[in-house]
């Protein structure tokens, strides 16, 4: 399979960019929360789940979580992050392709953020991620995208506090 992040941006990424995920993670808690479904299903998919910082805001509010993620480094983090739900048989991280995956178990939330779906190399790809989701999940699917016009905009700059750590890119 191949590698989709070095271990050098899986470090950085786990350092630096987790500000998106604890943004919304009480948002996405409380919206599923609130649906009948959470009731019975608390089994959520966080796809390209990245270092598993959205998985850890829903471990700790007692819902059971399988990431999944292309990248074995990105992986390694989100064990890291969730170990005592990992040992616990709460938390299950698995290397995959988000637009070639299967699972025992209906979720009944399937989320993918911080526009990773945007990753995927094309337009086929993003359509079989979809259909896997469907197969996958018994409630709501939530995502997020750049869009063309979005991705026209922005000028490829951001702002790094410390930019020492940009040599590790």
């Amino acid at each position: 399979m191949p590698q989709a992040y070095s271990a050098q941006f899986a470090h950085l990424y786990n350092r630096r960019w987790t500000e998106f995920a604890n943004h919304v993670a009480p948002y996405l808690t409380h919206f599923y929360a609130d649906t009948e479904l959470s009731k019975t299903n608390k089994h959520v998919l966080d796809l390209c789940c990245g270092t598993g910082q959205l998985a850890l805001h829903f471990l700790q509010f007692n819902y059971q979580i399988t990431g999944l993620d292309l990248s074995h480094a990105m992986l390694q983090h989100a064990r890291e992050n969730t170990r005592q739900f990992v040992e616990a048989g709460l938390a299950h991280f698995v290397q995959g392709d988000a637009a070639n995956f299967t699972f025992n178990r209906k979720f009944g939330l399937v989320l993918s953020t911080f526009d990773a779906l945007n990753h995927l190399p094309d337009e086929q790809a993003l359509r079989d991620c979809f259909a896997c989701t469907a197969t996958a999940c018994e409630g709501t699917f939530i995502f997020d995208l750049n869009t063309r016009r979005g991705l026209n905009n922005w000028d490829g700059s951001f702002i790094q506090e410390n930019s020492a750590e940009l040599t590790l890119l």
